[in-house]
């Protein structure tokens, strides 16, 4: 088989919808899993969010951030689990994804990373889609999205000593805002992070959503390993 320059473009558009990296093949709701390998190790697993009460279809498409099975493609706990993708007037908004048993600084400092790989990915994938392609004058609009059981940052008091040494450090801010915040009563958490993807000359910084486990907020006595979502809550910012 030849590989002609002209082809490459639509031969790696179409290769992904093939593998479903990127697609539109959802039903009532959009659903997110962790990986099968992290909820193993956890004993408070959050095994699958679901994106409810969804907008119009048409403006809607779902990517696989995180991908283990596809050769030149593998990325595994590089990306956050799932960007969603919703075309509103003049803007693409990026919902990326994360989902973790609990809240740890690390956890929280990875996510940016996973953030800023995600988004580096996402613009190699729609560079080559003409769904997005053909699109002018609309600007992408990432924001990140963190879902999770247990906030250790309330539990935990060492956690707590670690922030206050290291409070005034940029990248502990999202850890300030856990400690000022209450999940119990606010879903989302708004706040915001800083990263730095490779394409652009300055930092930029996105808007950033956590969600905690309703049934962990509240410390109710039954602890489910999902939770849903409405996508209204996504543009809580």
């Amino acid at each position: 088989m030849r590989l002609l320059l002209e082809q490459l473009r639509a031969l790696f558009k179409e290769g992904l919808e093939d593998e479903e990296v990127i697609n539109k093949k959802f039903e009532n709701d959009i659903k997110i899993k962790e990986n099968a390998k992290t909820t193993l190790k956890s004993k408070t697993p959050l095994e699958e969010v679901r994106i409810t009460e969804l907008p119009n279809r048409n403006n809607l498409w779902l990517v696989q951030s995180e991908i283990s099975g596809i050769a030149g493609l593998r990325n595994e706990n590089k990306t956050v689990e799932k960007t969603v993708l919703y075309l509103k007037e003049a803007y693409l908004y990026a919902f990326m994804i994360e989902l973790k048993p609990r809240t740890t600084d690390k956890y929280l400092r990875e996510f940016k990373k996973k953030c800023a790989s995600s988004l580096v990915q996402l613009s190699l994938f729609l560079a080559v889609n003409e769904d997005f392609t053909r699109l002018k004058g609309v600007e992408l609009k990432p924001v990140g999205v963190f879902c999770f059981n247990d906030n250790d940052f309330k539990n935990n008091l060492d956690i707590y000593h670690q922030y206050e040494k290291n409070k005034n450090q940029r990248d502990y801010k999202i850890c300030r805002d856990f400690l000022e915040f209450d999940c119990s009563v606010q879903f989302p958490v708004v706040t915001e992070i800083m990263m730095n993807p490779f394409m652009l000359k300055s930092p930029l910084r996105i808007p950033c959503l956590f969600f905690q486990n309703p049934d962990f907020a509240r410390a109710q006595t039954s602890q489910s390993d999902h939770f849903d979502i409405p996508f209204s809550k996504l543009l809580a910012f």
